[in-house]
């Protein structure tokens, strides 16, 4: 067994659990119950091949056996918003919503995870994806110069609920429009009409205010091999409504 990469994954373990469960504490105790057993009975083969997945595997079954801890104690501590958000969804969806959204897992491994089957995982993020929609409604600004898309998007944010304060198609249009209207989130296109830069944009927006960005492109591997802002999210054109709505979620829920 690789202790040496277990050791390294334990960090984004220690993350996971204490939004899992809301406070650190029950988190470590919880994180020991799962390395003690994965131990002594883990297989040493699916730990190499995967070793994020099989820790996963032993936080959650650790879990199923000791039980839900208590609630969590009053604390002054600094609680980021989205941690106070995912304490108000039933630990199903929550689950479910951190080891997609967060852990970036595929269904198939989610329902490996949880042991739930992979409708009962698509069920949990839909209802998850909806009772964040009824609470995050935000300004969207777009920036995309095709007048088709745009329009696309517009429709598709609009029925979530969310206002979109304008629609630019170049690095100076999309900076007059956030100045103007500081958008809590921004859809952005890489290429834009005279050669503007979509990132540069979302970037120069990002100097005054940290905001979720949401790039759309046909051309993903142009974002992926550059220096880029964060926090961020791609989607690949074609895209459906269904993507663009799931990833307007969890960007805003993850702000």
């Amino acid at each position: 067994m690789d202790m040496g990469e277990l050791t390294r994954q334990l960090p984004y373990l220690r993350r996971h659990a204490r939004m899992l469960l809301g406070r650190q504490d029950h988190a470590d105790l919880l994180i020991e119950e799962a390395l003690r057993e994965l131990l002594v009975a883990g297989d040493s083969l699916a730990i190499r091949r995967d070793p994020r997945r099989e820790l996963l595997k032993a936080l959650y079954a650790a879990l199923r056996d000791l039980g839900l801890p208590g609630p969590a104690a009053p604390s002054t501590e600094f609680r980021p918003p989205a941690d106070a958000r995912l304490q108000n969804l039933p630990l199903p969806q929550r689950s479910v919503l951190l080891l997609l959204a967060v852990e970036r897992l595929s269904v198939a491994d989610a329902s490996e995870v949880t042991r739930l089957s992979g409708s009962d995982v698509l069920r949990l993020a839909h209802e998850a994806q909806s009772d964040v929609e009824r609470t995050l409604e935000t300004d969207i600004l777009i920036i995309e110069d095709e007048w088709a898309i745009a329009r696309d998007l517009r429709h598709i944010v609009s029925d979530l609920g969310h206002r979109v304060t304008g629609v630019a198609a170049s690095r100076e249009q999309a900076l007059e429009l956030a100045a103007r209207d500081a958008p809590g989130l921004v859809l952005a296109d890489l290429n834009l009409s005279d050669g503007d830069s979509g990132v540069d944009a979302v970037r120069e927006i990002f100097r005054d205010r940290p905001t979720p960005a949401i790039f759309v492109t046909a051309f993903p591997e142009r974002l992926l091999a550059r220096a880029r802002p964060e926090p961020i999210y791609l989607i690949t054109k074609p895209f459906s409504p269904a993507m663009i709505k799931s990833t307007v979620s969890q960007a805003l829920f993850f702000a």
